[in-house]
């Protein structure tokens, strides 16, 4: 190989990413020039300038183990996942919660196969020892379908890398069930209309209307607490999704393009929040903040961002209450540094029952469930694809399949 000039920077977006490559010498049979694959990096220029540097000392070391295969060991699994890691840490388009759900998912593959050089694992390992982690440990299909999710990813980037030819790639032939989408828990029209009434029952504060906000929009729980009043047109009955904030508590962009939309809530709702609005001054007014465009929805007292956990545990506590969920394990115990022997405390554990995301589900359940058109669905759910939504709800789909059966016929009687 042959490696000519100092390579190619092509920008993609200007100070954050670029893609580079590099001329590596014309093809023995055609006489055409050849190009090293594009790598993205996700740095400013003069980094990428350094990236493509170290690019080229990649190829040339690629290009002498070629050469020298007895130089070349394949890396095991472990290896492999730690730089795969190490890259998508570099991505800052990646939110410290996705890096924290790769960290968690390949720690799964480490601990199965981490010691199996790349070339070593087979299709036949991989399935007999997800099979035996789910009877032995009891993990879900879903914890299974993100260990094979992870490792297809893993093995197709060492198929682009040249470490594993195609054919042999292990994942080709893997066999474990993919979960069930039916097992998405969402509630029925009766409990939906019972939660409505506690909320609407409620004092109005940010987290109630957090959930008034949910139930009327399927709104993932970032996006509603992400929204601020710029985003809501309250006469003319629509929501503008433009950003969401993260459980590592800072604000990105919609999960994807298709993200980045605006939906319609009843007047209803826009009332709700007329009335939300006018409260949320007066409270903010008493501690010294001005209400603004930019002031969140669902605030904090002082007007700042809700802490997306904090929020979380209070909507536990709040279904508990109101009875969508129970707690397995409610312990007391004193905490060692009160006065007097310490104060009583109580420790639960083992939350079962209704999640916030889950109101998604159940306003893309209830809306296919009365005919509403997919697209529509698709749109509401912010899906990029809608084969995403045909998918996860083909269940709810297939039921309607049956009571379109039931229509056909009842008007040929």
């Amino acid at each position: 190989m042959e490696i000519i000039g100092n390579g190619t920077i092509s920008e993609v977006k200007p100070g954050k990413v670029y893609r580079i490559r590099h001329n590596i010498g014309k093809d023995p049979k055609t006489n055409a020039y050849l190009k090293s694959p594009w790598r993205t990096v996700y740095c400013t220029k003069r980094q990428a300038r350094d990236e493509l540097a170290k690019y080229k000392q990649e190829l040339i070391e690629q290009d002498e183990l070629s050469r020298h295969p007895e130089k070349a060991p394949v890396p095991t699994v472990r290896e492999y996942a730690e730089r795969h890691l190490r890259l998508r840490a570099t991505n800052k388009k990646l939110s410290e919660n996705t890096l924290a759900h790769d960290r968690s998912d390949f720690a799964h593959v480490v601990k199965l196969f981490g010691d199996f050089s790349l070339d070593e694992l087979t299709a036949d390992i991989i399935n007999a020892r997800c099979s035996a982690y789910r009877l032995a440990e009891g993990k879900s299909l879903n914890v299974l379908n993100r260990i094979t999710k992870s490792l297809k990813t893993l093995y197709r980037r060492a198929v682009m890398d040249g470490l594993i030819e195609y054919r042999l790639n292990p994942c080709l032939g893997i066999d474990i069930d993919k979960p069930d989408p039916s097992d998405r828990r969402s509630l029925t029209e009766n409990e939906f209309k019972r939660l409505a009434a506690v909320v609407d029952s409620k004092t109005m504060e940010a987290r109630v209307v957090a959930v008034k906000i949910g139930m009327a929009t399927g709104m993932r729980k970032g996006e509603v607490l992400g929204l601020t009043w710029k985003s809501v047109d309250l006469d003319s009955c629509k929501i503008s999704i433009t950003q969401q904030y993260t459980q590592d508590r800072s604000l990105k962009g919609p999960k994807s393009r298709a993200g980045k939309r605006v939906l319609s809530i009843d007047e209803g709702s826009a009332r709700y929040l007329a009335r939300w609005k006018k409260i949320q001054m007066v409270d903010l007014e008493m501690h010294g903040v001005r209400q603004n465009a930019d002031t969140p929805v669902v605030s904090t007292s002082l007007g700042g961002y809700c802490d997306p956990r904090d929020f979380s545990k209070w909507f536990r506590s709040f279904c508990v209450e109101n009875g969508f969920g129970t707690y397995k394990i409610i312990e007391e115990y004193r905490d060692s540094q009160g006065k007097y022997g310490g104060w009583r405390r109580t420790r639960k554990k083992g939350y079962e029952g209704l999640c916030f995301h889950e109101l998604r589900h159940t306003q893309a359940t209830l809306l296919i469930g009365s005919r509403c058109d997919i697209k529509t669905v698709q749109h509401r759910l912010g899906h990029a694809d809608v084969q995403t939504t045909l998918n996860i709800y083909s269940h709810v789909i297939d039921a309607n399949d049956e009571a379109a059966a039931e229509t056909i016929a009842a008007l040929q009687i």
